[in-house]
């Protein structure tokens, strides 16, 4: 790669994330006591309580009265310990940004491969970042999925034209509703394409084609929300939380920690959950009053699924 082309490419990420760090640096995995503007020991010196997440300049500003200043990429660079490059590359992943099209032979197929690429840039950038009461929120919340933070793979349209064949064949716009954008992405991590789903008050729009991919020619891709469950994902982040919880101790108090993971493999707790919701009324009374007794005796509880 040119070193032009890295450089503007480098431009390009940092422009996006401006405003944003705190948010990538989260999806990214950083931990919350890194980034929650109190003092605490530094990711790349160590000590007690030099370092400091600030944010000042929208820029993921930190400082460390033993290191110094420093951004965004450099913070990622000191707690994961890698490269700036391998950093890039994360900022962008979290970012949802699309790769540049590779070089390839003119001809009528490459320039339909560039144009639907810069269609899905340019809706993808019309989007914005899910929050709290807005459309998709509403939806996910009415499927069952109330989230304090949503995957950053995951964007709110407002207003994303809605089209129709006609019986020429051709399709055209016949009306413009709110839509979940979510970003399609192949086994490397590298943008795809984009799945849409029409949304209208809260829930999805009630049309044939309510949900839609935006191109065709995406074998192997996915909506990666979270890490896949094949690999223990679920039951180690939910180790790692209890872990951490059990750690904070000295600052909160004792705590009584425990992990739970669903009985039957390949099974989550969104399954879990719906099974309970049209099971037997006795199972249902046995998992209400389960959970009672946790939140009265002040248990913290991670679950692994």
């Amino acid at each position: 790669m040119q070193d032009a082309d890295y450089a503007a490419r480098i431009d390009a990420v940092k422009q996006r994330a401006h405003g944003r760090w705190s948010e990538v640096l989260a999806a990214a995995g950083i931990e919350e006591r890194i980034l929650r503007h109190r003092n605490g020991p530094c990711p790349s010196c160590g000590g007690t309580d030099r370092f400091q997440y600030t944010d000042k300049f929208g820029e993921g500003n930190y400082h460390c009265r033993q290191c110094g200043p420093g951004g965004g990429f450099k913070l990622l660079q000191a707690v994961r310990g890698v490269d700036f490059h391998a950093a890039l590359c994360e900022v962008e992943r979290c970012l949802g940004m699309l790769p540049a099209a590779a070089a390839c032979e003119a001809g009528a197929p490459a320039a339909s491969g560039e144009r639907m690429r810069r269609l899905v840039q340019r809706i993808w950038d019309e989007a914005r970042p899910v929050v709290a009461g807005d459309e998709v929120d509403r939806y996910l919340r009415g499927r069952g999925l109330t989230l304090h933070r949503h995957p950053p793979v995951l964007r709110f349209h407002p207003s994303l034209g809605y089209f129709e064949k006609g019986a020429d064949g051709k399709s055209r716009q016949i009306a413009a509703y709110p839509a979940m954008l979510a970003l399609i992405q192949a086994p490397d991590g590298q943008a795809v394409t984009l799945h849409r789903t029409y949304l209208r008050d809260g829930r999805k729009l009630d049309a044939a084609d309510a949900k839609k991919v935006l191109s065709a020619g995406i074998h192997g891709a996915a909506v990666r929300l979270f890490d896949a469950g094949g690999d223990f994902a679920g039951q180690c982040f939910a180790y790692a939380l209890a872990r951490r919880l059990k750690r904070e101790e000295r600052t909160t108090g004792p705590r009584q920690v425990r992990v739970f993971v669903p009985r039957h493999a390949g099974t989550d707790w969104a399954d879990v959950w719906c099974q309970r919701a049209t099971g037997p009324d006795q199972g249902r009374g046995q998992a209400t009053a389960s959970s009672s007794a946790d939140q009265a005796s002040g248990n913290r509880v991670a679950l692994g699924g």
